[in-house]
């Protein structure tokens, strides 16, 4: 089943579920390590897809991003609102919607991106356990998800006082629909080998690509790469592969090589499949094109980078 639990089905007679447990019933998700957003068109086949695979193809792609390295979490959930008539008759209102914060004691440049990607009913939410990865099944069995969201919302930056770590704290609240997924249809990895990875598996880096000097009619084209976050070179990522020109040529043009320099760190010269002719405009970006693209390059330790350089006209 690629990797997922086959046991967590979805019931549609819900209120004749049996009560029973078996003997690999989970007792217990365990602690919270981390999570990840989702856009909402994430899904997973349960028959097709291999789970790590797929989901390492969405974090290229920029649909998937991940929230490693938890220092801490609040659950803030409120219990199930009651009405009580005049004559002490007691009815449920409404189901308390999952609420909980994660919080983490990483950089600036984390808190930035966390910061920018605030909004509600944008994200779905998985969440990684110490032995599970938790996301919800559809209602048809077919594909597994994150729970829909609604509030996403992350807390000013903190930085250390006392015995307190810089923090960034971001808060989720489900969407009804994300609240019956957590209730109902929840069902949760057990594997060692995915959990173990996707807790360490951090998200994209992002970088700067800047030319060296204005792109000029040729074959060939200088950039530097540098950390969007510090501007310390970026090195490791030439080659053959993970490059896009990007922009519009009068005869379509693609990147067939990055060679780095060897004397300035982060410097790569582009060669593209033919000459580029003036009025033609470039943009070199990091990832693959198509119906699937992608927007990360990955390295040879397997760190993925992102990057655009902005849009330039050739001279």
């Amino acid at each position: 089943m690629a990797g997922f639990n086959a046991d967590a089905s979805s019931c549609t007679i819900q209120n004749l579920l049996g009560t029973g447990t078996g003997d690999c019933d989970l007792t217990s998700l365990d602690d919270i390590v981390g999570g990840a957003l989702t856009t909402k068109d994430v899904k997973f086949n349960i028959l097709t897809d291999v789970f790590l695979t797929k989901y390492k193809e969405f974090v290229r792609r920029k649909k998937i991003f991940p929230m490693t390295s938890l220092y801490n979490f609040e659950q803030s959930t409120p219990d199930n609102e009651i009405a009580t008539s005049s004559i002490g008759i007691k009815f449920e209102i409404r189901e308390g919607k999952v609420e909980m914060s994660l919080i983490f004691n990483k950089s600036h440049c984390y808190h930035k991106s966390m910061f920018t990607k605030k909004a509600f009913k944008k994200w779905n939410l998985i969440l990684y356990f110490k032995n599970h990865v938790n996301g919800a099944k559809s209602l048809d069995g077919l594909y597994w998800k994150g729970f829909d969201m609604g509030m996403f919302t992350v807390s000013t930056f903190k930085v250390q006082q006392g015995t307190d770590p810089q923090m960034t704290k971001v808060t989720f609240q489900f969407t009804e629909i994300g609240t019956k997924e957590w209730n109902t249809r929840m069902a949760p990895i057990s594997n060692d080998e995915v959990t173990e990875e996707l807790n360490g598996f951090d998200g994209v880096i992002e970088t700067n690509i800047a030319y060296v000097t204005a792109p000029i009619v040729g074959t060939t084209a200088e950039v530097d790469v540098t950390s969007a976050c510090n501007g310390t070179a970026r090195e490791g990522l030439g080659g053959s592969t993970g490059w896009v020109i990007g922009g519009t040529q009068t005869t379509p043009r693609t990147i067939t090589g990055a060679v780095e320099s060897v004397t300035v760190p982060g410097r790569y010269t582009l060669t593209f499949s033919g000459a580029l002719v003036s009025t033609d405009t470039i943009a070199p970006r990091f990832g693959t094109t198509g119906a699937s693209a992608e927007y990360a390059k990955e390295d040879v330790l397997g760190a993925l980078y992102a990057g655009e350089a902005p849009l330039a006209t050739i001279a």
